[in-house]
């Protein structure tokens, strides 16, 4: 079993739509495909989701070539990731393929830019 995650965009803003597709290039027998979208924390020593959301895309087992389309609205309050020199916060997908024995993954981390749309009392 092979999977591929594909964005309709790297970028999404706080608040938007996150869009694209969990690609099988090598299908097989499986019982589920999960979808998991998580802010990540990760230093030398560490590694925490602070927040995760997820959710079945499909049941049964995968084909090569099906393309199984997902939409996720991003919390308003997503803040975008940072790199530093010790530790760095992110924003990642994971797809997993729920299958006899070990489970097959695909990572893929985007990036979350400001929302334009915040506005602020005063």
């Amino acid at each position: 079993m092979k999977l591929d995650i594909q964005l309709d965009a790297d970028r999404v803003a706080a608040g938007q739509e996150l869009t694209g597709h969990v690609l099988m290039l090598e299908g097989g027998p499986a019982r589920s495909l999960t979808l998991t979208v998580s802010f990540c924390e990760r230093s030398p020593g560490y590694l925490s989701a602070p927040f995760s959301r997820s959710g079945v895309l499909y049941e049964g087992d995968l084909v090569t070539g099906q393309a199984d389309e997902f939409r996720y609205e991003m919390p308003d309050w997503a803040p975008p990731g940072v790199k530093g020199k010790h530790g760095e916060l992110f924003w990642e997908l994971e797809a997993v393929s729920d299958e006899p024995g070990l489970d097959t993954r695909a990572r893929r981390v985007f990036e979350v830019t400001a929302s334009l749309d915040r506005s602020y009392p005063g």
